[in-house]
């Protein structure tokens, strides 16, 4: 077998120069069209970063109450019940959260900031039902932070989207405010209940104990009169109550 060796091409500078050049000619052929490309997605770029309003979003952190915050109404509870404290932190920043997810807050606060005419737009028209749910209700997130470092307790923040800046801060800011506001009002509330209730019991147990004093007496009263019945009947003893008298004395002790 005979073998033929192989030959290699080689392109000298110019056989470069010579396809670039062609290269350049056909891109130069092509500029109008290269061009009008460019211009266009330029300026579809730019429609569409001027028709896009810019969406903003705002956080509020909070944490559990501390002992402190609630020092008023655990004295109140003991002393309306016994030393009993009913209102725990839990107990109170559980209501909290409760009332934060609300649905009823949340509409009281949308009515309450007039926000129908505010957040409508384009897409839900003047649909106030529309607008409180897709603008407002859904934009409104309660988040869990699950970090516990350091054997800490996890903790809540709530997040508004809207499309100012400052007034949707504003907004997020106003809710929580509100929300803090009628949950104290809320346990203020509780706590006005239970005296109620305590000043009710120890009222009816006093009307109970009155009439209880009253039936022994007029048991007694009641007694007292057989014995004399008897007493006069067996001859053991004189009547001294004769007369009107008895009927007096008799009316007296069953009254």
């Amino acid at each position: 077998k005979q073998y033929m060796p192989m030959q290699m091409e080689t392109m000298t500078p110019d056989d470069g120069e010579i396809v670039l050049l062609e290269l350049w000619q056909a891109l130069a052929q092509k500029k109008m069209i290269i061009l009008i490309i460019t211009i266009v997605f330029t300026l579809a770029g730019v429609g569409y970063i001027i028709s896009t309003t810019p969406i903003y979003e705002a956080e509020v952190y909070f944490l559990p109450p501390t002992i402190d915050n609630i020092d008023e109404l655990k004295v109140a509870s003991k002393n309306i019940i016994d030393n009993e404290n009913l209102f725990t932190i839990e107990m109170v920043y559980n209501l909290f959260l409760q009332n934060i997810r609300s649905r009823d807050q949340r509409i009281k606060f949308f009515k309450q900031e007039g926000l129908s005419s505010e957040l409508k737009d384009r897409y839900v028209g003047d649909d106030e039902n529309r607008i409180f749910e897709e603008k407002f209700n859904e934009e409104l997130v309660l988040n869990e932070k699950n970090l516990k470092r350091g054997g800490g307790s996890s903790f809540y923040s709530l997040r508004f989207r809207g499309r100012d800046a400052s007034r949707t801060a504003e907004l997020a800011n106003n809710f929580v405010s509100m929300v803090m506001s009628d949950t104290r009002d809320q346990l203020v509330k509780n706590v006005m209940i239970l005296k109620e209730n305590r000043i009710k019991n120890i009222e009816k147990s006093i009307t109970t104990k009155r009439n209880s004093a009253v039936l022994r007496r007029n048991d007694e009263a009641l007694r007292l009169m057989e014995a004399l019945e008897i007493a006069k009947k067996l001859k053991i003893a004189e009547d001294k109550f004769s007369g009107s008298d008895v009927e007096t004395a008799s009316a007296y002790n069953i009254g």
